[in-house]
Parts: structure tokens; sequence; C-alpha cells
């Protein structure tokens, strides 16, 4: 049998980045909750969150609805990491086995070749004494005519 020539291995899908995960998931709020504490600036501040949390809080569920996507993204994707991974390494087992059953067929081919070339000598060899057989039988055949002639010539 002709071996297999192996292409290219495949690859695993790459597991998903996650640098920046962690600063999105701190980074998407917009406005920042209010600071504990009683002073005129505290109040200033709180007024202007206020202000400010009506005009960009759409802009903050927005935000929050893409990191939120983007979190969800990441573990499929990481699931599908190692789903290629896994993949990969069932493949390369199926392949060993394939090579397996193969190397057993063609040690068995093998076999079955030597038995026939076996076979065919003990035919060779039983047809060669069979022609012995037959010629040493007609040998005896004409012995056999040769005495009965002699026999009917020397009786009266």
């Amino acid at each position: 049998m002709t071996d297999v020539k192996a292409g290219p291995q495949p690859s695993a899908l790459p597991p998903p980045d996650r640098s920046q995960l962690e600063r999105l998931n701190t980074l998407y709020r917009i406005v920042d909750r209010e600071a504990a504490g009683g002073g005129l600036k505290a109040r200033l501040a709180s007024s202007a969150r206020r202000l400010l949390g009506r005009v960009l809080s759409r802009q903050q569920e927005f935000n929050a609805a893409v990191v939120d996507h983007i979190n969800r993204n990441m573990a499929l994707g990481l699931e599908a990491h190692h789903a290629s991974v896994n993949t990969i390494e069932w493949m390369a087992g199926t392949i060993d086995g394939y090579r397996d059953a193969r190397d057993e067929i063609q040690r068995h081919l093998e076999a079955l070749l030597a038995r026939e070339r076996r076979n065919d000598a003990a035919v060779r060899a039983l047809a060669a004494q069979h022609d012995e057989l037959r010629s040493a039988l007609n040998v005896v055949q004409q012995a056999a005519q040769s005495l009965k002639r002699e026999v009917e010539r020397l009786s009266p």
C-alpha cells in the first residue's frame, strides 16, 4: 500500500482576545455614581451628574448593551476555541486509528499472499507428483501389455 502524504495540519480557532475586556467592563459607565459627602462641591457635582445623566443615559444604555454583548460573545468564542481543539485532537486519534487499521490490513494481506504462494508451491508439487505417477502408471501398463502378449505367445 502506498503511504498517504500528510498535508498541512489544521489549527484550532484562536482563543478570543480578552486584553480589553476588564477595561470595557469598568469604563462603559459615562456618569459616575454620587460620591458621599455634603459640601457645596458635592452638591454641585450631584446636580451636574443628574443633568448629564439625563442627557447621556441613552449612550450609557447603549454602552452597557455593547459590553454585555461582548461578554457573551467572549464566552461563545472560548467555547468555539475549546471545541476546535477537541475536534483536532479527536481527528488526530481517528486518523491514527485508521493508520493502525491500515497497517493491520497490510499485515493481513501480506500473510494471505504468503499463504497463497505456499499453496501455489504445494499445488505445483502435487502436479509434478501426479505427472510422475502418470508416467509410472504408463510404464506399468506397457509392461502389463508386454507380459500379456508374452503369456499369450508362450501358451499353446
